[in-house]
Order: structure tokens, then C-alpha cells, then sequence
């Protein structure tokens, strides 16, 4: 499968109606992103320009949502991780692809992709922000946007079975359609954002590493309960509860492959970020 099938999959999948699969409880739900930040105010100076919108910050954190994901900017002392972290990242719709690449670089990023890379529905461009965090920018040709929006979120790693064996057997989610393996396999939305795994082994253009070895992002996950949630995982072990600014002791899963979780409560969420839907959490 091309890169141009495997965006064309993307895009059908977020663009896809809700099935009643999706009506089911999840153990988990996306509920954001946690990125490492060298500077956490001028990095969300970057993303407030790329439209999100700046929710609370502190003395080493900032935290923004875009529609309902959370994305915190983690300026604070990290904790360790394992030397290769799996690469995750959102993609951004953006209404000129030029203009926001532009955006990017005025805020110390920097543009990966010298001209856009076309694929089945749009042209895309990847970038970084100043901390090194990477995602793409995309432009939908046929499916214009008058502001960002995003788009879903990708996890790479060597290796489907595993990520399948932990988004799927452990953690609850759902399985929009085997049909893109091995290389692709997209899950059903489950809270703030569609999610979708990308097996690297079989990529023909693989993501970027991390410009700091050992820090990457982190899917901050939320349930009504996540400690019994945790439970209901028989072969995951969260590590000490971490204390975070805004969402109270969170749980830290790191799974094989430098995969790595944060575990929240749903109402921690929904206290640090008031409104109906903030965080995507749905069920426990």
C-alpha cells in the first residue's frame, strides 16, 4: 500500500458516518495529547496561531484544545522514558497549507516537506514546532476548511500485532476495518479524536525520530474510573501515579515498543476544562 492509499484510508475513516460499534462503552477514550515542551508558552504561541485555543497555563505547562482534544505542552522535570519513544502525532486540516507551514517556521519550527506531498484527496506538509514535536498539516482538496480543524491522530511503530494487541485486546478499542493491514489498521473514534496505527516495518516513507531521544508524546487517556479500568487490562502495569497540574495523579503506561500512556479520570478532565463533550471521555 502507497503512502496516497494510506492517507486516502485516513481520510475516509474520519470522514466515515458513526456505526453502531461506536455506540459501545469504552474501557478508554482519547482525550488528548502530551507533548514535551523546552518552552511551553512559546510553543503555544505556535498552536494558539494554528488555531487552538489556550485553556489554562502554569509555571512549566500550558494547556490548549482544539474542538475536544486536550494537547498539554509538558515543560516540567520529565520522567524517564524508554530510549526510543513511539511516535505519535496529530494531523492538522488547515485552509493554506503555505500559510500555516509559514506559521510554523515564524515561531522557530521547522518545514520538513519543501513542497507539499500530494496524496488521493489533498497535499500534506510536515513539520515540527520549536521543541521538536512533530505533526503534518493537511489540505483536503475536495473537503476545504474555513478554519483548522483536525484531522486524526497516528501512532507508528514496528509491529501490528502489538498495537493491535494493546488498543484492541486491552484497552477497548474498536477495529474500523482489517481490510489496510498490514501496514494501516484504523480504529473506530472512541472520545476527542480517531485514532490510527501505522506499522512502520512496512513504511515507505517513515515518520521523523524525535530530535531528543527519549522524549516524545504521550496519549492522555481518560475513564470514569481509570485505576478499575486499568484493572479490567490483564496484561497492562501502570507504573507510581505521577502527579500532573491539572488532572490531578495520572497513571503511566509504558507499553512494548516505547509506546506510552497517561491514564486519567474522566471528571478530572472535565474539571480542568469545563464544557460539555472537552476531552472526548466517554465511559469506564
Amino acid at each position: 500500500m502507497t503512502r496516497r492509499t494510506r492517507w486516502c484510508l485516513c481520510a475516509f475513516f474520519c470522514l466515515a458516518p458513526a456505526t453502531a460499534a461506536q455506540d459501545e462503552a469504552p474501557r478508554f477514550a482519547v482525550a488528548g495529547l502530551v507533548l514535551p515542551s523546552a518552552a511551553p508558552a512559546a510553543d503555544a504561541a505556535l498552536y494558539t496561531a494554528l488555531g487552538f485555543e489556550p485553556v489554562r497555563q502554569a509555571d512549566a505547562a500550558q494547556l490548549l484544545r482544539l474542538g475536544d482534544l486536550l494537547l498539554v505542552l509538558d515543560g516540567g522535570r520529565p520522567c524517564p522514558r524508554a530510549p526510543a519513544v513511539a511516535p505519535l502525532h496529530f494531523n492538522l486540516r488547515v485552509p493554506d497549507l503555505e500559510q500555516a507551514a509559514r506559521t510554523v517556521e515564524q515561531h522557530g519550527g521547522q518545514r520538513l516537506d519543501p513542497t507539499p506531498i500530494a496524496f488521493v484527496l489533498g497535499h500534506a506538509v510536515r513539520v515540527r514546532d520549536a521543541s521538536g514535536n512533530f505533526f503534518e498539516l493537511v489540505d483536503l482538496a475536495q473537503r476545504p476548511v474555513d478554519a483548522p480543524r483536525l484531522f486524526n491522530l497516528s501512532l507508528h511503530k514496528a509491529g501490528m500485532a502489538s498495537l493491535r494487541a494493546l488498543f484492541v485486546d486491552q484497552l477497548g478499542f474498536a477495529v474500523f476495518s482489517d481490510d489496510y493491514l498490514p501496514r494501516t489498521l484504523p480504529l473506530h473514534q472512541r472520545g476527542a479524536a480517531p485514532l490510527v496505527l501505522h506499522d512502520d516495518t512496512h513504511a515507505d516513507r517513515p515518520v521523523p525520530p524525535a530530535t531528543a531521544p527519549g522524549r516524545g508524546a504521550a496519549l492522555l487517556l481518560a475513564a470514569k474510573d481509570a485505576l478499575a479500568a486499568l484493572g479490567a487490562c490483564d496484561d497492562l502495569r501502570a507504573e507510581a501515579p505521577v502527579p500532573s497540574v491539572w488532572f490531578g495523579a495520572v497513571l503511566v503506561v509504558r507499553a512494548e515498543g516505547g509506546v506510552e500512556l497517561r491514564l486519567a479520570s474522566q471528571d478530572a478532565v472535565h474539571q480542568a476544562v469545563p464544557g460539555p463533550g472537552v476531552g472526548g471521555a466517554t465511559g469506564g
